[in-house]
């Protein structure tokens, strides 16, 4: 089945949900510190002590700063890990910046039909849950009736709003939207998803809420007898409900200050956040040490390929290997990455990989910029051939390395890691996207140094790149990865993103290239629910080298030692393949606002007009139907996916021809980028 699953897989990604009416509206997330403001200790009953801010007055016995270390909760019964974060899944960590660490109990993690075993320690290093992903949880009978939806999220914001999510420090209400899941046939067993609409705050502690929820009659859902006992000071032999009172009782009053009363919940819990150090340390330390090691002039490298005149306009199609340093295990599929003494990667020797370099024939009257491409998920090095005709009409050196992790070379061995009843085995697809990271750093390096002035590459007698002017463009995962390669090159100041997203913990259920994977899961995992727990608990691996863990950071250059980025982002409205509502999101976590004549405009951000300098957003309009509001793919129509290349000839080279030289946002769309 998994090797059915990984050929399925090999054959993927080639390269206005605006709101009205709401009112009563009652707050939004703001911009605050790292910092949840915790000081933390163990007790001798395995309890998390934390001195934490616990001025609240509920005439309950004041929280001491703990959580109750438990297997499963039973505030939801049924389903033994949910709700899904929840800081009663961390221990006190006194060296971490959040003064927690994650970590989940074995029994928490489903085994396998198979019988087999997570190993959790992987998943127990960070210092708290990601801040893009859903809060999961299991609502017998649930209906979806008044919940907030993609295309109602002010409604989260207002009294009338079922689920309520806010920061627990400053009470603010963070947009979102609820669901059921719908990536299961099985109605008895979907599980409740609240997602929220902008990426969570590093560091932050996180209170959710549900109220109101209504069964198909109806009828209001009872809250289960745990969580009855907190809410109304009933007796019960449970144990962690009595370790949880005095928590509860600062749940509750937070929850009443922010207008949400007590009496209605019908479940409530906390949970706090990875600080920006844990979900960035590894990808910056990577980046710095390995960008030290080669100097200016880049890794050393081989050139094992030089074609003259391989395409129209094209002076020639080079292939080459750089020699870089190896974080990994072993350099090729199933790679791991390698810790130090100092918790932080560290590589052991060297080894090379490929890239693929395009030089027009118009760089021998004028030396050209550089622009690394980036290719589509399970593409490779070689996808920057596809760039040709427009290096060639631009007058652009394109070149790329691999995205390995999700390169030709990985669906086989990811197949089997979460085929084989172990889902550590995943923890091979962020390391080797951390490598890769490394590697088109210094690619990137290597192209504006030793290598432009190579002999075999001269044109007229002179080097072909002119290296003062350099710039990224990527599709698909070229997209998505190429927003964090943006938010850490210290050599890139403006770059494009074709049909991107964030976070995959929302991608995956909403794209037809998941299913593959989900046909994996769902033949060696049997209950329904366990497929929500798992695109989460992935993210406490998968955040330090996909979008989520940085992209905060793209254009202020915080995590580029100040050097600061731009980025214009084109999406297709209707992706069968990268959900729309990621592509929002990624937008409103950069600052990307969408262009006046986008085909559709987005919630949480107003339009800018032709001339704009900064980060934007074009949704290209290709005639499709709205996409769903639920959690599956877009299938309708003709995928617009990859249509964005047929562009590439036009109007959509023009605007990021014009965006990457001058960082003026300048539509030039004929139909397309239009209104419908």
């Amino acid at each position: 089945m998994a090797l059915i699953c990984a050929v399925a897989l090999s054959t993927g990604c080639t390269d206005d949900v605006s709101d009205e009416g709401a009112d009563d509206e009652i707050g939004s997330e703001e911009e605050s510190s790292d910092d949840t403001g915790a000081d933390t200790e163990t007790n001798s009953s395995g309890v998390t002590e934390t001195d934490a801010d616990t001025e609240t007055d509920t005439g309950e016995e004041a929280w001491d700063g703990t959580w109750p270390s438990v297997d499963c909760d039973p505030l939801v019964p049924d389903y033994c890990a949910f709700p899904f974060p929840s800081n009663v899944y961390t221990v006190a960590e006194p060296d971490s910046e959040t003064g927690l660490r994650v970590e989940l109990p074995e029994v928490a993690v489903p085994m396998s039909m198979g019988g087999g075993v997570t190993d959790v320690a992987p998943f127990n290093t960070r210092d708290g849950f990601s801040p893009g992903i859903h809060l999961a949880v299991y609502l017998p009978g649930a209906t979806t009736e008044g919940l907030p939806t993609p295309d109602s999220i002010d409604l989260s914001l207002t009294e009338a709003s079922p689920t309520v999510l806010i920061d627990a420090e400053t009470g603010e209400w963070v947009p979102h939207w609820s669901e059921l899941d719908q990536s299961t046939p099985d109605d008895d067993r979907r599980a409740f998803l609240i997602r929220p609409a902008v990426r969570l705050e590093d560091g932050r502690r996180y209170i959710a809420a549900i109220r109101g929820v209504v069964d198909a009659d109806a009828s209001v859902l009872a809250p289960s007898e745990a969580f009855a006992a907190l809410r109304d000071e009933l007796p019960s032999d449970e144990p962690s409900v009595e370790a949880r009172r005095p928590l509860y009782g600062d749940i509750f009053a937070r929850l009443e200050d922010a207008g949400v009363p007590r009496a209605d919940l019908q479940l409530a819990w906390d949970f706090t956040t990875a600080s920006e150090a844990d979900n960035a340390s590894w990808l910056l330390h990577m980046r710095d040490e390995a960008l030290a090691s080669v100097g200016p002039e880049g890794p050393a490298y081989t050139l094992t390929e030089v074609i003259p005149d391989w395409a129209p306009g094209i002076a020639y199609h080079v292939v080459g290997e750089m020699e870089v340093p190896l974080y990994l295990d072993i350099p090729g599929p199933g790679g791991v990455i390698l810790l130090g003494d100092d918790g932080l990667p560290e590589p052991d020797g060297t080894t090379t990989y490929p890239f693929t370099l395009i030089i027009p024939e118009s760089a021998a009257d004028e030396p050209a910029p550089l622009m690394q491409f980036g290719h589509g998920l399970f593409g490779d090095y070689t996808g920057v051939d596809v760039t040709a005709p427009i290096v060639a009409e631009i007058n652009m050196v394109s070149f790329g390395v691999s995205w390995i992790g999700m390169s030709s070379e990985d669906p086989a061995e990811l197949a089997a890691a979460l085929g084989g009843g172990d889902l550590s085995g995943f923890q091979t697809l962020p390391s080797r996207l951390l490598q890769s990271h490394v590697n088109a750093l210094l690619a990137m390096r290597m192209m504006q140094g030793a290598l432009k002035d190579d002999p075999a590459i001269a044109l007229n007698g002179q080097s072909p790149i002119n290296p003062d002017e350099r710039y990224y463009f990527g599709g698909s995962l070229g997209g998505i990865m190429g927003s964090v390669y943006m938010s850490i090159t210290e050599d890139v100041e403006r770059g494009g993103l074709g049909v991107p997203g964030q976070s995959f913990n929302l991608l995956l259920s909403r794209s037809v290239l998941f299913e593959p994977f989900f046909d994996v899961l769902t033949f060696n995992y049997a209950d329904p629910l366990d497929i929500p727990l798992f695109l989460s608990a992935a993210m406490l691996l998968w955040d330090r080298a996909e979008p989520t863990g940085v992209t905060t950071g793209l254009r202020d250059g915080r995590f580029a030692n100040g050097f600061t980025h731009e980025v214009l982002i084109q999406g297709a409205m209707g992706d069968h393949q990268v959900s729309n509502f990621g592509t929002h999101l990624m937008a409103r976590t950069i600052g990307a606002p969408p262009h006046e004549a986008s085909g559709e405009l987005f919630w949480g951000m107003e339009p800018v007009a032709d001339g704009y300098e900064g980060s934007a957003t074009m949704m290209h309009d290709f005639g499709l139907p709205p996409i769903p509001l639920e959690n599956v793919p877009m299938t309708e129509g003709s995928d617009p996916h990859s249509a964005i290349w047929s562009m590439m000839g036009g109007e959509g080279v023009s605007m990021l021809d014009t965006f990457l030289r001058t960082g003026q946002v300048i539509s030039d769309c004929d139909g397309t980028c239009d209104p419908a």
